[in-house]
């Protein structure tokens, strides 16, 4: 049977990121389908020249600092692949990517999310990963995603990404749930297949990174309030932001709630029940921050 896509563009945005060689070698390792044409395009800023010296990679240097949605967007302006793939820079393949990839289009799909492997290495980035992803481990059986998702291995038909106009550049945090939301307001579906995957080499080792990952999570969840894309929750509780106290009882509630539920409904994390203290942190500090940003005392911006 002919391949669908005569070519696929995979499309990495970097901002001088340290594990970018090894994440492109891997794209380069992978096996390649045959008959179709297979590019690698890098974006964004690559100071210390980390971009693997491969004919089959290209490097789009930004000039400046862009924000995932602005750099995803401005490799696909040059991407000449009929497929999109987005994949992030600490994200890993495997040799078989590429014919997981092509398996899991037939003819009616036009959107595919890839899975996650979780490393089992420091508690922080473990319980980072567990709190963000866990719906998306390889262990999730194959479906149609009705929920949020996450550009770290996702790939789009060129059709669908330029009838959605790419991601919108004003949204520096969940331009990637906006865009799924878009994609299913446009009559299309987006499915999640395990067997396309990728082992994600996160590097948020302390607590620190960890509670700012999860702001970040809390900023795009406004981000999306403010875009009208999603109406919150059906308990309200924006007046708690002016009272601290109750705020962190709250935020602390629900942050073991959640963790809670999510080792109960999720048995495949079970083996990294060791991360509970950093997936509740990770709750609560996103929560607190909500909060906070309700009642005007924390900005609506990137937390670095």
């Amino acid at each position: 049977m002919p391949a669908r896509f005569k070519s696929i563009s995979v499309i990495i945005p970097t901002l001088n990121d340290e594990i970018l060689r090894p994440t492109v070698d891997t794209v380069l390792a992978a096996r390649r389908p045959e008959g179709i044409e297979i590019e690698v395009l890098v974006v964004g800023k690559d100071e210390a020249q980390r971009v693997s010296q491969d004919d089959r990679v290209h490097f789009v240097d930004t000039g400046r600092n862009m924000i995932p949605a602005e750099a995803r967007n401005h490799g696909a302006k040059h991407a000449a692949g009929e497929l999109f793939v987005f994949l992030d820079s600490d994200a890993f393949v495997e040799a078989d990517w590429f014919e997981a990839l092509v398996a899991a289009f037939p003819d009616d799909r036009q959107v595919v999310h890839g899975a996650m492997q979780i490393i089992k290495d420091t508690r922080c980035n473990v319980g980072d990963n567990v709190a963000t992803f866990h719906s998306m481990h390889v262990s999730n059986p194959p479906r149609v995603m009705d929920s949020h998702v996450a550009a770290y291995c996702l790939a789009v038909t060129r059709k669908v990404f330029e009838e959605m106009e790419g991601f919108r550049e004003n949204i520096f945090m969940a331009e990637d749930w906006e865009f799924a939301n878009r994609v299913r307001e446009a009559g299309y579906s987006i499915y999640f297949e395990p067997t396309f995957w990728i082992t994600h080499h996160s590097n948020r080792h302390t607590r620190e990174r960890l509670v700012s990952h999860a702001q970040s999570y809390a900023i795009g969840f406004m981000n999306m309030l403010d875009a009208g894309a999603e109406t919150g929750t059906r308990f309200r509780v924006d007046w708690l932001g002016h009272l601290p106290p109750l705020a962190a009882l709250w935020s602390a509630t629900q942050a073991s709630m959640h963790s809670t539920k999510l080792f109960l409904r999720y048995p495949a994390m079970r083996p990294y029940l060791f991360s509970y203290p950093c997936v509740w942190l990770f709750y609560y500090a996103r929560r607190r921050h909500i909060l906070r940003m309700w009642a005007g005392k924390a900005p609506r911006t990137h937390v670095k």
